[in-house]
Parts: structure tokens; C-alpha cells; sequence
């Protein structure tokens, strides 16, 4: 099992939206931005930013996925990645450091158990 202050998993009610789950104990999520970036056949096609949900200290947080993912082309393999990082500068690392990383298959699917 990876180690992240951060997790993202697909919603298991929603196939537009990501589950957000904060692993810090004592630090809200309001420092970070989530990147993203839709590979179609491994190619980059579509890129974007938002800030993190401002989830408290052990809470869980439904992502909303940006609408751009929405009206993607068809006929070819299509991943998301997923960046979280910081902000902004902090005394061990410099703004953009990322925190962990994710890529997910589109659509994104929950995973069968």
C-alpha cells in the first residue's frame, strides 16, 4: 500500500465525481491544488487545475471531475492523471512539489472487489 497524506478513488454513487480523503492528522487540504491531465492513446489532450477541497484532518470529500472530461474524442484509449500538490512554497519543498499521483482509466470505474 502506497503512503499519502492524500488518497483519491473513484465515487462509488457518481461516475462524474472522485473521492478526495485526507490522511494528515492535524492539516486541512486547503494547500493543495489537484492537476489533471486526459491522455488519449498516451498523447496529452486535455490539461487543467483546481484547488483542492479544503477537506479537514481524516475526512473524506466527493471531487467533482471538470466538465472537460466530459467530451473526449472516441475510438482510442483514455487515462487521467492526476497531480496533487503544493500551493505554495513551504520550508521542505518549493510551490508545484507534487504529493502524490494518480491515473485512472476513462470512464472512471470503480473497481470490482
Amino acid at each position: 500500500m502506497v503512503q499519502a497524506p492524500v488518497w483519491l478513488k473513484p465515487s462509488v454513487s457518481r461516475k462524474d465525481e472522485l473521492m478526495q480523503e485526507n490522511r494528515y492528522l492535524e492539516t486541512t487540504l486547503g494547500h493543495l491544488d489537484i492537476h489533471w491531465l486526459v491522455r488519449a492513446d498516451g498523447m496529452p489532450v486535455r490539461q487543467g487545475r483546481m484547488p483542492a477541497p479544503d477537506t479537514k484532518p481524516g475526512g473524506n470529500v466527493a471531487v467533482r471531475l471538470p466538465e472537460e472530461l466530459g467530451t473526449l474524442p472516441e475510438g482510442c484509449a483514455l487515462h487521467v492523471d492526476f497531480s496533487i500538490r503544493h500551493r505554495t512554497v513551504c520550508p521542505w519543498a518549493p510551490a508545484g512539489h507534487e504529493v502524490v499521483a494518480f491515473q485512472f482509466d476513462l470512464p472512471i470505474r470503480v473497481a470490482a472487489e
